[in-house]
C-alpha cells in the first residue's frame, strides 16, 4: 500500500514535468505519505497559477509587441511616402528650375539681343532718342537677367544642383576677362582699376563660378564706389591656395552690418536697395560658389571708406601646359573654288570667264593627272569635267576622284561633246552638260549644287538650330552684320538635314528642342562622315549639368549662354574661326599661307594680348619688286609657280609662332610675336637675302622691300601699325628697292 501510494506522487511528478500542470495526487490516509500528498498537491497549485500568470503576461507582453510592431510597419510605410514625395518634389523642383530657366532666359535672350542690334543700328539708322531708348530697353533686360540668374543659382545651390566642373586655366587671363567686362560701368564714374597677378600662374578650379564670383565681387565695388574712386585686386597662389582680394574706395560697411551682407534678400538699409538696386542676392551666392570649392570668403571695411571682400580657395600647383599652333591647310579662299579640267586650252579660258564673271574664283587643269592633283590640294566647291583628256580620260578621273575619300564628295560637272549622260550619273557625276555649253547652263548647274544659294553665303558659314525663331532672328542678324553666312533651321530634325546638306563651317546649337533635341543632333551629326568634324557652339538657356556634359562629350567648342552680350557670341565664334583656320577659309590656296582675314583678327588678337600682358610684336610688311614684270613677261600660270616659290621661301625664315600673309597679289605681311624691331631687321634681311636666291629669271633675280613697325612704338591701332608699315614699304620701293627700312629709322 505505501508502494502504491508513492508510486502516485512520482507519477503526478512525472506528469507535471512534461506539462501536466493540472495533475494532483490523490489523499487517502492522513497520515505522513498523506501529509507529503497535500503538500506536493499544494506546491503544484502554486505553480500551475504562476504559469497561468506568466502566460498571461507573455500574452499580454506579445500584444503589445505586436501594437509596437504594426505602428513601427505604419510609421515606415509613412515614411517611405513621404521619401516617396519628396523625391518627387525634388524632381518637380528640377524640371521646374529647368524649364524655368529656360522659360526666362529665352524670351530675356531675344529682348537683349535684339534691343543691342538696334542700339548699334545693325537694321537702319537711329535718331538719339530712339538709340537712348534702345540703350535703355537693353540694360534693364540684362539686369533682369542678372537678377533670375541669381534667384536661379540660389535655387540650384539649396537644392544641391551645382556641381564644380574643374579644370587647370590661367588666372591673369580670365581676371582680365572680367576686368575688360565691367570697364565700361567703370568709365561711367571715372574709376581707376589696378590688377596685381604676382605669381597667379595657373589654378584648379570651376572657371565659370570663378569668374561668377569676380563678377560679383566686382560689380559690387563699381556700383557701391565713389566717383573718381579706384579699385584694387589682388590675386597670388601661395601654399596651395588662392588667395584674391578686391578693395574698393566706396561707402563701406557698418560693424553691425558685416554678418548681414551675406544673408539672402537681405541689405544693409532699405536705402541702398532704391539707389543701388539689387535684390541682396550677390553675395549669398559668392559665398555658397566659394564654399562648394572648399574655400571661405569675408570682408574688411571700414565704413565711409571702403571695403576689402577677400576669399581662398584651394588649389595645386599646375604645369603649363604647351600650345601649338593649329596646322595651316590648303582651302578655298573667301570666294567658292571651281576646278576647270579641260584640255583645249580656248575652251578652259572660256569656261573659265564664265566662271569668274559669275563671281567664283577659277583653277585650271589640262589633263588628267594635273586635275587629280588640284583637286585633292586645292579642295574646290565643284569640277567641271572633259571625258576626253590626255594621259588619263575623264571616266578615269571621275573614278578615281569618287574612290578617294579625300575627293569623293566634290561635285563633278561633266562637260562633254561626248553623249554619256546615263553612264556620268552611274559614275557619281552631279550633272552633265553637252557641248557647245552655254554660260546659263553651266552657272544653272553650278548654282544646284549648293542648298544654300537661298542664303546670302559669306567667307564663313553658320548653321543655327533653334525651335525658337526669334532666337533665330537674332543669331542670323548678329551674324550676318558681321560678314557670315547664314543657314537657318528651325528644329532638330530640318537642322540635321540642312548641316548634311549644306556643310556649314560652323553649327550653333540650342538643347532644348522637341521633337529631336540638340543632344540627338548633335550625335547623328557625329555619325555622319561628312559632317563628323563641323565645330558647334552650343546656344542654351539650360544649365548644363554633370551628365550633360558627359553626354556631349568632347564634342563642343564652347557653350554660350542665352541671355549673352552680342560681343560674346561673335567672340567665340571668331574663335573657332581662328581654331580652324582652314575650314574658315582663312588660308591662301596658291600659297598656303594666311590670307587677309585671318591676318585682320590676328592682329587684333595681338594687339590685346600686347595691351593685356605688356607683349610686344614687330610687323614686317614684304613687297616682291619685280614681281610683276616677271609675270606679264612669262604670263599667271608661271607667275603662280613663282609665288609659290617666295612664299615657300619666307616661310622657311619664320619660327612656328609667326605669322605669314599673303596681303596683297604679290605682298607679304609678317607678324613676329615678342620680337623688338631690331632684331625683326635681321629677320627682314634674312628674307631680303633669301628671296634673291629663290629664282632666277633672264640673269635677273627677284627682290624684296621690307618695310618694319613694331607695337607698341609705332602705333597701338592696328590700321596705324599697318599704315605706316605700308609707307615703309612704299619707301624702300622708292629708293631703288631690295632693302630693309624701320620706321622711325631705328
Amino acid at each position: 500500500d505505501i508502494g502504491n501510494r508513492l508510486g502516485q506522487v512520482v507519477d503526478v511528478a512525472k506528469a507535471m514535468a512534461e506539462g501536466n500542470l493540472s495533475k494532483r495526487v490523490p489523499v487517502a490516509k492522513v497520515d505522513e505519505i498523506g501529509v507529503m500528498a497535500e503538500e506536493f498537491n499544494i506546491m503544484a497549485n502554486c505553480l500551475q497559477e504562476s504559469y497561468s500568470s506568466l502566460e498571461r503576461k507573455v500574452a499580454d507582453r506579445t500584444m503589445l509587441l505586436q501594437l509596437a510592431n504594426d505602428e513601427l510597419e505604419r510609421r515606415g510605410m509613412e515614411l517611405e511616402f513621404i521619401n516617396d514625395e519628396l523625391r518627387k518634389a525634388s524632381e518637380l523642383k528640377n524640371r521646374f528650375l529647368a524649364t524655368v530657366s529656360h522659360e526666362l532666359r529665352t524670351p530675356l535672350n531675344s529682348v537683349i539681343g535684339f534691343a543691342e542690334l538696334l542700339k548699334g543700328q545693325a537694321v537702319g539708322s537711329l535718331n538719339e532718342k530712339q538709340k537712348e531708348y534702345a540703350g535703355y530697353i537693353n540694360n534693364s533686360g540684362k539686369h533682369l537677367l542678372q537678377l533670375i540668374n541669381n534667384i536661379l543659382d540660389l535655387s540650384k545651390i539649396e537644392a544641391g544642383k551645382v556641381e564644380l566642373m574643374k579644370e587647370d586655366f590661367a588666372l591673369t587671363p580670365l581676371l582680365n576677362d572680367v576686368v575688360n567686362t565691367i570697364t565700361s560701368l567703370a568709365n561711367t564714374k571715372r574709376l581707376t582699376i589696378e590688377v596685381k597677378t604676382e605669381d597667379a600662374g595657373y589654378i584648379n578650379a570651376d572657371r565659370g563660378k570663378l569668374k561668377q564670383v569676380l563678377l560679383n565681387l566686382l560689380s559690387n565695388a563699381v556700383k557701391f564706389n565713389k566717383d573718381d574712386g579706384r579699385i584694387d585686386i589682388e590675386a597670388v597662389t601661395k601654399d596651395e591656395n588662392l588667395h584674391v582680394s578686391v578693395k574698393d574706395t566706396g561707402i563701406g560697411i557698418k560693424p553691425e552690418d558685416v554678418e548681414r551682407i551675406w544673408l539672402e534678400f537681405e541689405q544693409v538699409d532699405d536705402s541702398i536697395t532704391r539707389h543701388f538696386e539689387g535684390t541682396g542676392l550677390g553675395l549669398a551666392v559668392t559665398m555658397k560658389l566659394v564654399e562648394l570649392h572648399g574655400g571661405r570668403i569675408w570682408v574688411e571695411s571700414e565704413y565711409g571708406k571702403g571695403s576689402a571682400f577677400k576669399f581662398t580657395i584651394p588649389t595645386k600647383q599646375i604645369v603649363v601646359p604647351v600650345k601649338t599652333l593649329p596646322e595651316r591647310m590648303v582651302i578655298s579662299d573667301e570666294i567658292p573654288l571651281i576646278l576647270v579640267v579641260e584640255d583645249n586650252l580656248e575652251l578652259r579660258e572660256l569656261i573659265a570667264s564664265y566662271i569668274k564673271e559669275a563671281g567664283y574664283e577659277v583653277a585650271r587643269a589640262g589633263d588628267g593627272n594635273e586635275a587629280l592633283r588640284l583637286a585633292k590640294t586645292l579642295k574646290p566647291f565643284a569640277i567641271t569635267l572633259d571625258l576626253m583628256l590626255p594621259e588619263k580620260n575623264g571616266w578615269e578621273v571621275l573614278r578615281e576622284l569618287k574612290e578617294d575619300p579625300a575627293t569623293a564628295d566634290i561635285p563633278v560637272i561633266i562637260v562633254s561633246a561626248a553623249n554619256g549622260l546615263k553612264d556620268g550619273f552611274s559614275f557619281g557625276a552631279s550633272d552633265y552638260l553637252t557641248k557647245p555649253v552655254d554660260k546659263e547652263s553651266l552657272l544653272a548647274s553650278l548654282k544646284k549644287l549648293s542648298l544654300t544659294t537661298k542664303v546670302k553665303r559669306g567667307s564663313y558659314t553658320v548653321l543655327v538650330v533653334d525651335d525658337d525663331p526669334k532666337a533665330v532672328e537674332l543669331l542670323a542678324q548678329i551674324l550676318q552684320g558681321e560678314g557670315f553666312g547664314v543657314i537657318k533651321a528651325y528644329g532638330g530634325e530640318e537642322g540635321v538635314t540642312l548641316a548634311m546638306k549644306g556643310s556649314p563651317d560652323l553649327v550653333i546649337l540650342d538643347l532644348m528642342m522637341p521633337e529631336v533635341s540638340g543632344f540627338e543632333v548633335l550625335e547623328r551629326l557625329r555619325n555622319w562622315h561628312d559632317t563628323k568634324d563641323i565645330p558647334v557652339i552650343i546656344y542654351t538657356a539650360k544649365d548644363i549639368t554633370s551628365e550633360d556634359r558627359a553626354r556631349l562629350g568632347n564634342e563642343i567648342s564652347k557653350v554660350v549662354k542665352k541671355g549673352f552680350i552680342m560681343e560674346c557670341l561673335l567672340e567665340e565664334v571668331r574663335k573657332v574661326e581662328m581654331f580652324y583656320p582652314a575650314r574658315a577659309k582663312m588660308v591662301d590656296p596658291l600659297t598656303n599661307t594666311f590670307n587677309r582675314r585671318y591676318f585682320k583678327n590676328r592682329i587684333l588678337q595681338e594687339i590685346s594680348r600686347g595691351e593685356r600682358y605688356g607683349h610686344l610684336f614687330s610687323m614686317e610688311m614684304i613687297y616682291i619688286d619685280n614681281f610683276d614684270a616677271y609675270r606679264k613677261k612669262y604670263g599667271s600660270i608661271k607667275g603662280d609657280e613663282a609665288i609659290k616659290k617666295l612664299a615657300a621661301g619666307i616661310q622657311e625664315c619664320t619660327r612656328k609662332s609667326d605669322c605669314l600673309v599673303r596681303y596683297g597679289d604679290f605682298t607679304f605681311v609678317l607678324l613676329l610675336p615678342q620680337i623688338p624691331k631690331t632684331s625683326a631687321r635681321f629677320v627682314g634681311e634674312k628674307i631680303r637675302l633669301k628671296i634673291e636666291r629663290v629664282l632666277t629669271w633672264d640673269h635677273e633675280r627677284f627682290t624684296a622691300s621690307v618695310g618694319i613697325v613694331s607695337f607698341p612704338a609705332d602705333g597701338k591701332g592696328e590700321n596705324e601699325l599697318i599704315e605706316k608699315a605700308l609707307n615703309e614699304m612704299e619707301d624702300a620701293v622708292k629708293a631703288g628697292g631690295n632693302r630693309v627700312l624701320l620706321a622711325g629709322g631705328a
